[in-house]
């Protein structure tokens, strides 16, 4: 034991001499990779090394999720996750990996509340709106999200069941080719967050109807929450977070996470997560533990209520 603890002490104080992977389940665009892509200059000056940004998309993030869980506990490999990560591990019979055991947490990035959007074609204001006109028109609407197991697609598959609406799901990579859909009214509704939106919205070309959280967002002052379109069910946020795989050694996971706090704390980044509608954390991997253990279970009691099962 004490051998061991001397060589993580040692793995620490040598650490980083490699670049370091931050690995994202999502296509280039979304909202993760430009969070990842913001702090990495930060993270590069602190570390002193290089920091690949690597996106990797595929099976509602899954795959880049168990490639992580594989990696080497080293410190070189890091996950920049959404709540996916837990989503996929309530959502499937089967996860292919434990969101607890098979990760080092380091920190919780920033939390925030989904958006419901719609084109403008549509010609509604409200997501009660929205659910009046899918019932009048059952089979001829579609909602676009990035698959099973993330938050637009449970929440607005959810949704379908509660209100016994017909409506068309169509499965992207990330936010972006979503935001990219709604826009050319390939999909005519979707569940993302407000900076991915915010273009569009500027451009009236996506028109957002209810926001998933307790509080109006401050930049959409006008758009009411879910709970005061009478869908508390809906009241959902999503988070992003950092993990590494399980085994590496806490000074390590240390240094990652004081990296971490240290480039949130800049005045830069912070206006910028401020910026896209994200609420700054940077919290301990003790935290980040505790904040994961009580998501699993919130998670199970909504996939429950929505009757859901991944494919």
């Amino acid at each position: 034991m004490i051998g061991v603890l001397a060589w993580a002490a040692a793995a620490a104080q040598e650490f980083p001499q490699n670049p370091i992977k931050i690995i994202v389940p999502f296509a280039v665009g979304g909202s993760i990779d430009v969070m990842a892509r913001m702090l990495q200059p930060q993270l590069e000056a602190s570390l002193g090394k290089p920091v690949i940004v690597e996106n990797r998309p595929g099976a509602s993030t899954q795959l880049a999720t168990l490639d992580v869980a594989k990696a080497a506990p080293d410190g070189y490999t890091i996950l920049f996750a959404s709540d996916s990560h837990v989503i996929n591990a309530v959502f499937n019979k089967k996860p292919p990996y434990d969101a607890v055991r098979d990760f080092a947490p380091i920190s919780l990035l920033v939390r925030f509340p989904s958006v419901f959007y719609a084109n403008p074609s549509l010609n509604i204001a409200t997501l009660r709106a929205a659910v009046d006109l899918i019932k009048r028109r059952p089979g001829k609407l579609n909602y676009g999200s990035m698959g099973p197991g993330t938050t637009g697609y449970l929440v607005m598959e959810y949704l379908k069941r509660r209100a016994g609406l017909d409506l068309a799901f169509v499965p992207y990579q990330g936010a972006s080719p979503v935001m990219r859909a709604l826009v050319a009214d390939e999909v005519q509704l979707a569940v993302l967050n407000y900076a991915i939106a915010r273009g569009a919205i500027e451009a009236h070309r996506a028109t957002p109807l209810a926001v998933a959280g307790a509080q109006r967002l401050t930049e959409l002052p006008d758009v009411p929450t879910v709970n005061e379109q009478g869908f508390p069910d809906l009241d959902v946020y999503s988070w992003f977070a950092a993990f590494a795989p399980a085994g590496t050694p806490q000074p390590v996971v240390q240094r990652l996470q004081a990296a971490i706090a240290g480039a949130v704390a800049d005045p830069k980044i912070r206006a910028a997560f401020a910026d896209q509608g994200w609420e700054a954390i940077a919290s301990t991997p003790q935290q980040l533990d505790h904040w994961v253990r009580e998501e699993i279970p919130r998670w199970q009691t909504f996939v429950k209520g929505s009757g859901l099962e991944l494919p």
